[in-house]
């Protein structure tokens, strides 16, 4: 509060005019005129510096409130931002966890970018961790990108199609339990068209694939069966024919 008292220009003017009449009073005794005006013209030049210096004094400190005053507005603007962000967010999330089936959001690059409850029960506790976690990771608990006819990576058939693809997966619980997985994968385009991942979603048909193998199986015994019936019909109906033949005629 001193300092800025000090610096006020009718404060500086009053010290100027006092510093004069001291050096013209003692210009006589002391020193001869031409010193005294030396003295005067330094004692002058560092009074005018001090008044620019409190001038750009005051300019710096207007600056550097209406900068802090932007930086605060910048700095809520980019919070309401986030929290809004936040709020989509979990919004999205809430969306997906009331569906049933697991869904997963896949970039081009593999990695999960989002999944709801249902697909986190079934990731193997990969989920959660520091690090960005893989599709294969959570699926498959492996370290590369499907490739096994018994497992066609979806992802590279839609970025080669662009089209909805649908495969059948074997997966296995945490307790090691085999289920079959229909998986319908979808792709994600990007403002300007350009190919940003997958958004796959998983259906259990345990039950249908087992049926399916029934039936086959079924079939498969049937058609055994019926082969073995028609042979021993054949061998049957042969017998018989050589029995007649061997016959003795009645001529």
């Amino acid at each position: 509060m001193k300092s800025k008292f000090l610096m006020r220009p009718w404060v500086i003017i009053v010290v100027a005019l006092l510093l004069v009449a001291v050096i013209l009073v003692l210009a006589d005794r002391y020193f001869t005129a031409a010193v005294g005006l030396s003295i005067l013209s330094i004692l002058l030049g560092a009074l005018y510096a001090l008044a620019i210096s409190s001038r750009i004094g005051k300019f710096l400190e207007r600056e550097v409130e209406v900068k802090t005053k932007e930086l605060e507005e910048s700095q809520e603007r980019l919070q309401t931002a986030f929290e809004d962000l936040k709020k989509a967010h979990a919004f999205q999330q809430s969306i997906i966890d009331g569906v049933a089936e697991p869904i997963l959001v896949i970039g081009a690059d593999y990695w999960v970018k989002l999944m709801n409850q249902a697909a986190r029960r079934f990731s193997f506790g990969v989920v959660g961790a520091s690090k960005p976690v893989f599709c294969y990771q959570v699926s498959h608990q492996q370290e590369a990108p499907c490739k096994e006819l018994e497992h066609p990576c979806p992802m590279e058939q839609v970025r080669e199609s662009g089209q909805t693809v649908t495969v059948v997966h074997e997966h296995y619980h945490a307790n090691g339990e085999r289920r079959f997985v229909e998986l319908v994968a979808a792709p994600l385009w990007g403002a300007d068209g350009t190919f940003q991942g997958i958004v796959e979603s998983a259906r259990d048909i345990t039950q249908r694939k087992l049926a399916e193998e029934m039936a086959a199986e079924r079939l498969q015994v049937l058609t055994r069966s019926h082969d073995e019936l028609e042979q021993f019909s054949y061998t049957v109906a042969k017998s018989i024919r050589d029995f007649f033949e061997k016959l003795p005629s009645d001529e």
